[in-house]
């Protein structure tokens, strides 16, 4: 049985995972956005849609599951 505190430390330790895996989502879109703005490098349509999934990607992953409670 887990206490309070020890609860509190096993969520803390999953939100920095969950954070720093939507953060490692972003890198593409931003290293694409910089080559774009920075080194003029025009992108393709696939290019764009690679860039929607990658977005796409990251917010499916925003959403919270429920988790299930086995009795």
């Amino acid at each position: 049985m887990q206490t309070n505190d020890e609860s509190k430390l096993n969520q803390n330790k999953l939100t920095r995972s969950v954070k720093a895996s939507l953060f490692s989502c972003v890198e593409p879109v931003a290293s694409m956005v910089l080559t774009a703005v920075w080194m003029k490098v025009s992108f393709t349509t696939p290019d764009l849609m690679g860039t929607l999934f990658v977005i796409a990607t990251s917010i499916i992953l925003a959403i919270p599951t429920k988790k299930k409670i086995n009795q």
